[in-house]
């Protein structure tokens, strides 16, 4: 039977085979156990499905391949036959020829047309799920691959029906195997050595092949003769340019330094560099050279500073590089000052002069030998100039009365040394006095640096009134401004407040300011610090109200300008329009020529500070704001 199998095999070209019927023989009898041997499975169990003589047994099977083993769905005997009585058989009661006694039935009465009795075997049942034939695809992962790249090819096999199975993929130089595949996609790699297609064959467990071919693989070229030049790196040439060249080469990428162009390669190191060259298929080729260094720099100088690197103000400090005592040191100040003498030693120094400003300085110091040339490391270090504070003392009264106190308020550090005619040294800046006299106070900062500021009480004894010429005034912005007061009474001491705030160095009868600004804006009164019956009397408040100066916006063909002084070029021959903005009225003077210390002038007024100018040489133009006041810039019209 197992040959028998085998050539339905063969034939059918199909390893998926079924038996099934009454076999003649038991579950454990030799039959049964040659078909387990030949690869079939036995689907049904022990069940009887035969009676005879009073005894059952079990002489029908199925059996299938490998292949058909995982389509099988269910398998039962159907026990219909065989435990049922001969009465209701399929006998009739006319022996044919060949019957014996045994098949006659005594009663046809009690045949029924069912299912029972029909046989004197139960029928085996299997359900089945079947699935295609044996096929397979082979795909290649590329079509075209560079010399010595491998290539993915990816095998489907469908119609397995669980079987296991080998493969072989093969161009016929090169080829892979698989074997004890179950997967129906499995991807395997093939290097490639000479271009063609690919056969993929497939054998499974049961014998069934089947075949497959993939695309042509093509082997791209490589670029040939690839070079890469080398050099040697000096003190006096810190860096060489490589150059790489091949045959077929599109590309280059190279392993180290700075790229120049496509094919050079800018090192400032020794050691190994390599350039792989690319062609226009993506095949690669390299070349390695090696760049040799000659340089023996010397080590960095090492730092000496003068007063821990840190002076005040108006005071030297030295910065001494040691360790360069056979080449010379060259000093870079960041950022560059041009108060500063260079030492040449050994060893070398930089000298900060007392008129350095204040700040942080990095200084750079280089070592270079003389006889070779080459440089140290850059070596760095920080010094400081801390500034001088800007020391401060005001007194709440220059004048107070007896058996009263002043207190004095100093700023600008973080110590306050006052002395006078009574003393106190503090971190704080507050000293309140009995005494009058001259008072002055040292105050030092965080970095040890001090100044100095000076105030002078007196003692005060009788009153005086104040009167104001006005109540208010509008001045605008930049302009001097001067409110006198009538003083009436005698022991007067003056100081004037702006918004309750003591204004110092206004301690006169007469407020002046130079050039009054916005923030000057505000209440003024007049405080008296005399004593007596009017003492601690002060003015009446006076309001300050400043207005802005305009904004002039100068638009022409060059651009446009605020409050600058540009330069107009003139078209030769022809004009330029400017427009001015920022007020209600517009004045442009043009100076036509100067004779004997006198202008000639030319002057366009207008609303609309629109002005076409024809002539070059120095302008001025007047803008009067909403508020009246005026803002002036001046420029250059040139050919």
């Amino acid at each position: 039977m197992l040959t028998f199998i085998s050539q339905i095999q063969t034939n059918s070209g199909d390893a998926d085979v079924l038996v099934l019927g009454d076999l003649n023989a038991y579950n454990e009898e030799d039959p049964i156990d040659v078909l387990r041997a030949g690869g079939l499975t036995k689907l049904t169990t022990a069940t009887e499905s035969y009676v005879f003589q009073g005894q059952t047994g079990s002489l029908d099977h199925s059996l299938a391949t490998p292949g058909l083993l995982t389509q099988v769905t269910m398998a039962a005997k159907w026990n219909i036959n065989a435990d049922e009585p001969t009465a209701l058989d399929y006998n009739d009661n006319v022996l044919s020829s060949g019957e014996a006694n045994s098949e006659l039935r005594n009663d046809v009465s009690l045949y029924v047309a069912n299912p029972f009795r029909s046989s004197d075997h139960d029928p085996v049942l299997v359900g089945l799920n079947l699935t295609g034939p044996l096929t397979a695809t082979l795909v290649a992962s590329t079509l075209a691959v560079c010399p010595g790249t491998p290539v993915n090819f990816s095998a489907t096999v469908a119609g397995l029906s669980g079987a296991p199975y080998a493969l072989t993929i093969t161009n016929g130089t090169n080829q892979t195997t698989a074997s004890g595949l179950s997967a129906s996609a499995v991807t395997l790699s093939i290097t490639p050595a000479v271009p063609g297609a690919f056969t993929l064959t497939v054998l499974t467990s049961t014998a069934l092949t089947t075949s497959a071919l993939s695309g042509t693989v093509t082997i791209n070229t490589v670029p040939t003769n690839a070079s890469l030049t080398s050099g040697t790196l000096t003190c006096s040439q810190t860096s060489v340019t490589l150059t790489a060249s091949a045959t077929g080469g599109t590309s280059y990428t190279f392993s180290g330094g700075t790229p120049l162009g496509n094919n050079q390669v800018v090192v400032s190191a020794g050691g190994n560099y390599t350039v792989t060259v690319s062609n226009v298929s993506g095949c690669t080729a390299s070349a390695t050279a090696t760049v040799s260094s000659s340089i023996n720099a010397p080590t960095a100088p090492t730092y000496t500073l003068s007063s821990n690197g840190t002076v005040c103000v108006g005071n030297a400090l030295t910065v001494t590089a040691n360790g360069c005592n056979t080449g010379t040191v060259s000093f870079t100040i960041n950022p560059p000052i041009n108060s500063g003498v260079t030492l040449s030693g050994p060893p070398a120094a930089y000298v900060f002069g007392t008129n350095t400003p204040p700040g942080t300085y990095t200084v750079c110091a280089r070592c270079t030998n003389t006889s070779t040339g080459c440089s140290s490391p850059m070596a760095l270090t920080t010094v400081t100039i801390a500034p001088i504070p800007q020391a401060t003392l005001q007194a709440s009264s220059v004048a107070f009365c007896s058996n009263s106190s002043v207190t004095l308020t100093a700023s600008g550090g973080t110590n306050y040394a006052f002395t006078g005619p009574s003393t106190q040294n503090s971190t704080s800046p507050v000293f309140v006095v009995t005494q009058a006299g001259t008072y002055t106070v040292v105050v030092t900062n965080a970095a040890g640096c001090s100044n100095t500021a000076t105030v002078t009480i007196s003692v005060l004894l009788s009153g005086a009134t104040f009167t104001l010429p006005a109540s208010a005034s509008t001045v605008c912005e930049g302009s001097s401004f001067s409110l006198p007061v009538t003083v009436s009474g005698s022991g007067t001491m003056f100081q004037w407040y702006r918004n309750g705030v003591l204004l110092a160095n206004q301690t006169s009868a007469t407020l002046t300011l130079g050039s009054v600004q916005l923030s000057d804006a505000g209440t003024y009164s007049l405080i008296n610090g005399g004593c007596g019956n009017n003492g601690n009397s002060g003015s009446s408040p006076f309001i300050l109200t400043v207005n802005p100066l305009p904004t002039i916006t100068l638009t022409f063909p060059g651009g446009t300008l605020t409050n600058s002084l540009p330069t107009i070029q003139l078209p030769t021959p022809g004009q330029v329009l400017v427009q001015a903005s920022g007020g209600v009225s517009y004045d442009w003077t043009l100076v036509i020529d100067r004779i004997n210390g006198f202008e000639i002038r030319k002057v366009l007024t207008n609303t609309n500070g629109l002005f076409t100018i024809d002539q070059p040489g120095p302008y001025r133009v007047t803008v009067t704001g909403t508020n009246g006041c005026t803002r002036t810039v001046a420029g250059t019209i040139v050919n």
